[in-house]
């Protein structure tokens, strides 16, 4: 687990519970799986979508070196109107935390003095511990398994140099659709006129799909913060 998020994750739960934070294998995946060639050489640059969150709102990358661009829709574009399995609430508490926060913070604890708005108080008190504990980790449980689940990336080549020959005959409709003239359209770089096709035609038509987690992005772009 991301050294951050386990000690987040651990503060708020008893140690017993420590061990319940380990990797599940159903979200593993190995290196050699990931394109050999998709470790960029040089330096990625950002062009397009949210210079703040990318990860969360979407964002563009271009590398001139290997002439590609890398495009990512963002989470939000992704998930939206969906059901979300690794959103926070979502995530299944092991029957071993529960029975482990049970023994530790009782719901049917009972005063051994047998009072009674003593007795209530302190159920009402584990009640809100086990909630706390519980809420820590599925936050830190979902925070990780967002970071390594894959999602879709496109990429698109620009080594022709040029629009391809079906997008020539569409300059007119893009450029007007932006507010632009065809030569304003035409005098942007061309990875941003790729974009805007891409954006408008889709980028099943423009680019190849490939995944990438949110880690494996972070290490192939360069973009610790991603």
């Amino acid at each position: 687990m991301n050294g951050g998020l386990r000690e987040a994750a651990l503060k708020g739960v008893p140690a017993v519970l420590g061990a319940l934070l380990e990797d599940d294998e159903e979200f593993a995946f190995d290196a050699k799986d990931m394109d050999s060639e998709s470790a960029p050489a040089d330096e990625w640059r950002q062009i397009g979508g949210d210079y703040g969150d990318p990860w969360e709102y979407g964002g563009s990358w271009y590398n001139d070196a290997r002439q590609e661009i890398w495009y990512f829709a963002g989470l939000e574009a992704e998930e939206s109107g969906e059901y979300d399995p690794l959103a926070p609430d979502n995530i299944r508490v092991p029957p071993g935390m529960q029975a482990a926060l049970n023994r530790r913070f009782p719901l049917d604890y009972v005063d051994p003095d047998g009072d009674a708005a003593a007795g209530e108080s302190q159920r009402e008190a584990n009640r809100r511990e086990q909630e706390r504990v519980i809420g820590n980790y599925q936050y830190a449980r979902s925070a990780h398994l967002k970071l390594r689940q894959r999602r879709t990336f496109w990429s698109i080549d620009t080594s022709r140099g040029r629009l391809e020959p079906w997008m020539e005959g569409e300059v007119s409709f893009v450029a007007n659709s932006l507010g632009m003239s065809e030569e304003e359209f035409l005098d942007m770089p061309l990875p941003t006129q790729l974009l805007e096709f891409a954006h408008h035609f889709g980028f099943h038509e423009v680019g190849e799909a490939f995944k990438m987690s949110q880690s494996e992005a972070r290490e192939a772009l360069g973009v610790p913060d991603l």
